[in-house]
C-alpha cells in the first residue's frame, strides 16, 4: 500500500495530529531560537556593563595611586 492510501484510512483526529505535529515542532524550534537570541543578548549586555564597572574601578584605583605617588614625591623633594 502506498502512503496516501494509508493516510486516507486514518481517522480525522489522527490526520489532524499528523499535520499539526510538524507545525508545532517548527513553532517550538522558532521560539527556542528567539529565546536563545534574547538570552545571549541579555548576557552580553550584563557582561559589558560589569566590564565597564571593573574598568572604572581599575582606573579609579590607578588614579588614586598616581595621586598618592605624586603627593609623596612632591613632599619628599620639597622637604629635602
Amino acid at each position: 500500500m502506498r502512503l496516501d492510501r494509508k493516510f486516507k484510512d486514518f481517522s480525522l483526529a489522527a490526520k489532524f495530529s499528523l499535520v499539526m505535529l510538524p507545525a508545532v515542532g517548527i513553532l517550538l524550534i522558532g521560539l527556542a531560537m528567539v529565546q536563545s537570541h534574547l538570552a545571549a543578548r541579555s548576557l552580553e549586555q550584563k557582561s559589558e556593563a560589569q566590564l565597564r564597572l571593573n574598568n572604572q574601578l581599575a582606573v579609579g584605583m590607578i588614579d588614586s595611586y598616581n595621586m598618592t605617588v605624586r603627593e609623596r614625591s612632591s613632599g619628599c623633594c620639597s622637604s629635602g
